[in-house]
């Protein structure tokens, strides 16, 4: 493949099994158990998980999403740079790590969990500080560009490339008199390289959940709950 689209949405734990099941299953299995020359190449993952936003929504479970996965990857034997409540400066430098330690052989795994927009059909991940911004082109300034990403692990050369972006798909930002921002609820559909596989945790203009209940006490998203098994799971 050289794009798929993981799209989940409000329902229940099972209908999200379903949903996910048959996509993860095979590609965890292809990607982390296989044989041929990726088995024997080295493997580099990076987490980001942002909670402590300054001055959008908060969010509770970001960071143990971003742990939980980071823990199974290294049970896999992958080289995990973890970072939790990432600035833009802190995002960049581990992003420009990942690329170059993956660079030239093997497969990496980028998993990040926070807040993300689309501005104009293009893709930002928000860093904790992010300022509220006064047009659009703050929103880019400020922000980390999936795509941005993509070019890098392209440029690296890095032949296989997962992108699981477990990600709030409502626009975060508070509404104030006389502000507007041509953003979308969702993110858009990523335009993925040959050997890159984009995830989103929720499909275009949907939010992603953290719990199904006020009374959901699972220190761990939705997806992200229904992830990590399959990663350590054989097959």
């Amino acid at each position: 493949y050289n794009r798929a689209i993981l799209r989940g949405n409000r329902m229940s734990t099972n209908g999200m099994l379903s949903l996910f099941r048959p996509y993860l299953a095979f590609l965890l299995f292809s990607l982390l158990f296989g044989g041929g020359a990726w088995a024997s190449d080295k493997r580099v993952a990076l987490v980001i998980g942002n909670n402590d936003y300054r001055s959008v929504t908060r969010l509770e479970k970001a960071g143990n999403d971003a742990r939980s996965v980071g823990n199974e990857l290294r049970r896999l034997g992958f080289e995990v740079i973890s970072v939790s409540n990432g600035s833009q400066k802190r995002m960049n430098q581990a992003i420009n790590e990942f690329s170059q330690k993956a660079s030239g052989g093997g497969i990496g795994v980028f998993f990040f969990a926070g807040h993300g927009m689309q501005i104009n059909n293009q893709n930002f991940l928000l860093p904790v500080d992010f300022e509220l911004p006064n047009d659009a082109n703050d929103v880019a300034d400020q922000s980390i560009s999936l795509q941005g990403i993509q070019d890098k692990l392209a440029e690296a050369r890095v032949p296989f490339s997962l992108l699981v972006i477990d990600a709030c798909r409502d626009n975060p930002l508070p509404k104030k008199a006389g502000r507007s921002l041509a953003v979308g609820r969702g993110l858009a559909p990523p335009s993925a390289p040959n050997g890159q596989i984009v995830l989103f945790s929720a499909g275009a203009n949907q939010q992603a959940l953290d719990k199904l209940t006020d009374d959901d006490s699972n220190p761990n998203g939705l997806f992200t709950r229904e992830f990590v098994p399959m990663i350590a799971s054989p097959g």
